[in-house]
Formats: structure tokens, C-alpha cells, sequence
């Protein structure tokens, strides 16, 4: 696994729903974010309909664009990080404060960290060594997550 900065985790657009700010924002933070372009004709798209009238077809573009810039913004996640609202995790065990469906952004993926914790990954030293996702996973304590890939380089933290 190649490693480059550090990954920002947390919000990128909070207190709106509207699909229109939405846009904005998601289609800003993947023009950040992208790699070599790789989804400049899905930014420039977001962008025109976000300026568009609005009406029924309004609604129906905005959604359709906002799920392409949801995908698009989870490929781009490192390991066990998803993009989205704070926090979606429903009935599964998970460490988040309670979610708030209008702040979106970069979030641990809780319930699969805490899936992937299993006896047999831990040394002994709150390090989970998971070989099939290239991680390492180091807990300082409740909540605060260190992950690294296989050679000790820093992916992101919850600390």
C-alpha cells in the first residue's frame, strides 16, 4: 500500500440537507481530493446542475449527483473510513457520538473495526494486525484509533 499525507477525518458540510448545498460541498471537497482528475467531468456536472432551476427535475439531478458524489468521495476513503452523514451506524455496536443527519463528512467505520477485532489479529499490545486490509490497528484508548498500514505509516486517527 502506498501512503501520502495523513487522512482528515470529520465534517465537510454540517446544518443542511438541502440537496443543492449538498452539491456544493461534496463536489468542492472531491475536487480537493481527487487523483490526477479522475473525476473532473463528475465535478463539473455536480456543479451545472447545482446551478440549476430548481424544479422536479432539479430534485431528481441533485439526488442522482449526490449519490455519484457519495461514491466517488467512499473510493477515495482510506481503510475502514466511510464518507457520509455522522454517524449511520444502526443496531451495530459503535463508539460515535449520536449522529446528526445533516453533518456530513469523513467518519470511522466503527462497526467494522470493531468486527475486525478479533483475538486472533491482537499481539498483546493493542495492536490488530489485519493482513487481508494492509492495516494495523492501535488503540490508546476508548475511541482513540491509530491506523497504520503494514510498514508503520500513518493512515489516519481518531485522536
Amino acid at each position: 500500500m502506498t501512503t501520502t499525507a495523513p487522512f482528515q477525518l470529520g465534517s465537510i458540510s454540517t446544518g443542511t440537507v438541502k440537496p443543492e448545498d449538498l452539491v456544493f460541498s461534496f463536489a468542492n471537497i472531491l475536487a480537493e481530493r481527487q487523483p490526477n482528475g479522475k473525476y473532473d467531468r463528475l465535478i463539473t456536472s455536480a456543479l451545472l446542475t447545482a446551478k440549476s432551476r430548481p424544479g422536479f427535475g432539479f430534485v431528481l439531478n441533485n439526488n442522482a449527483i449526490l449519490s455519484r458524489l457519495t461514491n466517488a468521495l467512499n473510493q477515495l476513503c482510506p481503510p475502514f473510513v466511510y464518507f457520509g452523514a455522522h454517524c449511520q451506524h444502526k443496531n451495530r455496536i459503535c463508539s460515535c457520538p449520536p449522529g446528526d443527519r445533516a453533518d456530513f463528512g469523513f467518519w470511522p467505520d466503527w462497526p467494522a473495526i470493531h468486527e475486525n477485532m478479533r483475538p486472533d489479529t491482537e499481539d498483546g499490545n493493542n495492536e490488530y494486525f489485519l493482513w487481508k486490509d494492509e492495516v494495523i490497528f492501535k488503540f490508546d484508548g476508548p475511541a482513540c484509533l491509530t491506523v497504520m498500514d503494514l510498514d508503520r505509516n500513518f493512515l489516519w486517527s481518531t485522536v
